[in-house]
Parts: C-alpha cells; sequence; structure tokens
C-alpha cells in the first residue's frame, strides 16, 4: 500500500516553500524601499520646520531691540531682522509689485520701491495691496508720499521665489508685476545698500500699506513638523505591518 501524499516542502496547495521565501524577501525589500521614500519627505518637513522655528526665534529676540542707524549696520555681519531706520525719499515712479499675496483669503499684492538715501539707495518693503476682486487686469491704485519721510523696520529676505517656470515680470506703465522676488527682478528698482535684504517698514510708517510685522515664512513651523510627523508615521505603520504578518508567518501555527 503506497504511502499517503505529504505537503513536504510545500507552503500552501501546490506552492513550494523556496517560492514563499521569495516572495516574503521581495515583500521586504520593497517595504524598506517604500518606508525610505516616506522618510525623505518626511526628513525634509522637520528640517523646514527646525529652519523656521530658528528664524522666528531670532526675531523674537530682535524685535524689541532699539531700531539703529543704517550707518552703523555692518554689510557682511549677520543682519536678519536688525532693526534700523533710515531717512530719505521714496524713488518714483518705478515701484515693484508682488502677485499672488494671499491674507484673509484675498488676493493681493506685495509692494517693493527704492528708497533714496543721498548717494544711497535700498528697497523698501511697504506692505500689502488687496486685487480688484473683479478684474485682474486692473492693478490698485496707491500713493506714495513725494517729501522725505523718516521709515523704521527691520531688515529681513524678500519672499521666497518657489519655483522659476515662465517669465517673471510684466510691464504695467512704469510698474513691474512679478510673480517672484529674486535679484533679477529687485535690479529694476536699481542698487540696494542692504544687499540681498530689503527694508519691511514698520505698521503706519510714511507709505506704508498693509503690513504685517512678523516675517513671512510661508507655511508655519508647526504645520511642517505635522506633516513630517505623518510620514514617519506611514513609513513606520507600512515597516509595522510587515513585521506582524511576518511574525505570524514565522510562528507555529496553533494545533
Amino acid at each position: 500500500m503506497n504511502p499517503p501524499p505529504t505537503n513536504q516542502g510545500l507552503v500552501g496547495p501546490g506552492r513550494p516553500a523556496h517560492a514563499s521565501v521569495r516572495a516574503w524577501l521581495i515583500g521586504g525589500f520593497a517595504t524598506v524601499a517604500i518606508a525610505g521614500l516616506l522618510l525623505i519627505p518626511g526628513q525634509w518637513q522637520a528640517g523646514r520646520a527646525s529652519y523656521k522655528s530658528e528664524r522666528l526665534a531670532v526675531y523674537a529676540e530682535r524685535a524689541a531691540a532699539a531700531p539703529i542707524a543704517l550707518s552703523q549696520i555692518e554689510p557682511s555681519g549677520d543682519n536678519l531682522f536688525r532693526r534700523v531706520q533710515v531717512a530719505g525719499r521714496y524713488v518714483e515712479p518705478t515701484r515693484l509689485l508682488l502677485d499672488n499675496q494671499m491674507r484673509g483669503g484675498q488676493s493681493g499684492l506685495l509692494v517693493f520701491q527704492a528708497l533714496a538715501l543721498g548717494d544711497r539707495q535700498i528697497i523698501v518693503e511697504r506692505g500689502w495691496i488687496a486685487r480688484d476682486r473683479e478684474s485682474r487686469a486692473q492693478l490698485p491704485a496707491f500713493t506714495t508720499p513725494s517729501e522725505a519721510v523718516q521709515l523704521t523696520g527691520a531688515l529681513t529676505p524678500p519672499p521666497a521665489s518657489g519655483l522659476a517656470l515662465g517669465p517673471s515680470m510684466q510691464a504695467f506703465g512704469r510698474d513691474w508685476l512679478v510673480t517672484r522676488i529674486g535679484a533679477a527682478e529687485l535690479a529694476v528698482l536699481g542698487p540696494n545698500d542692504t544687499g540681498d535684504m530689503v527694508l519691511k517698514i514698520d505698521p503706519a510708517q510714511p507709505g506704508a500699506l498693509a503690513v504685517e510685522r512678523q516675517p513671512a515664512l510661508g507655511m508655519a513651523p508647526d504645520r511642517h513638523s505635522a506633516y513630517a510627523f505623518q510620514f514617519r508615521a506611514l513609513a513606520a505603520g507600512l515597516a509595522g505591518v510587515y513585521l506582524v504578518l511576518l511574525f505570524r508567518r514565522l510562528s507555529p501555527r496553533v494545533q
């Protein structure tokens, strides 16, 4: 009488053990790869959170300081959010208008203009003004003081440019409507004595529009941290599911 057939060497019906091992190995490599890909944006988000938190800490430290004369600033020093006071005249008529700036759900423009300081010049961020809700072809009208002014504010980088896609500048009379701010765009206003920084003036200064005191950092640090947690949690969850399934596969079956 022939002995009954056995499943030795088989994991399931007609499935060799080596095929199962190969499948688990492939699954393991795929899990590691996908988890690693999820950790990359998680690490980037965590880095952005740390970077912006550090910037806000510098701003908070220097915001309460008394402003100093621009002549006391060392151009090569650490001048981020340094508070300064200047006196001069706005340079007419060219202004730089940064488009697509949102405030309270309303689209608007961030206005930049040169300020002449005798034989020197700096670029001033005057603040935000709302766009016409009905027609984007019409730019909002606003005035510029013609007399000499004294301004107080903080030195800050212009808003981040983001992705440089397509032409960034469009002439509107003597003004320039721009979709990003960089060295090339600021250059249309002439030289800038503060290098790659602009003077973000305080509210209620001559020529000020709607000014937000805090630096424009885009997404807040806590949101970056939340996204970093989500990506890391997804990676950990994926790895956890694989390990649980593998543990169950390797554990002796209860008879």
